[in-house]
């Protein structure tokens, strides 16, 4: 059986919007106020603006978000030099704790 081309058009659409979403890309600044609410795969950038749900010293930072299995979020921040972590997993899913990571020089 053939599938009509509008079927076939569909078909080809979700995979490019299943593909858009997993793809790290630039996205350009963050536009939710709610880091709960940001679940598009993709490389934004905090200004100074923070939204909620951000770490501590995210301003200016780039974030990094993954969409796979489970949902993660990272934030790098080069001025401080640390990187933060988060994820959404379970069931039902929750948000865990931002996990920071310094890169300060050791003593």
């Amino acid at each position: 059986m053939i599938p009509s081309e509008k079927k076939l058009d569909d078909l080809i659409q979700e995979k490019i919007n299943n593909s858009l979403n997993m793809a790290l890309i630039g996205r350009g600044k963050v536009s939710v106020n709610d880091l709960n609410d940001l679940t598009q795969a993709g490389i934004y950038w905090i200004g100074a603006d923070v939204p909620k749900n951000s770490c501590n010293d995210a301003d200016w930072s780039q974030l990094i978000v993954i969409n796979n299995s489970f949902l993660q979020q990272i934030i790098i921040n080069p001025f401080d030099s640390f990187i933060s972590i988060r994820q959404k997993t379970g069931s039902p899913a929750v948000w865990s704790s931002w996990r920071r990571f310094d890169g300060k020089p050791e003593s």
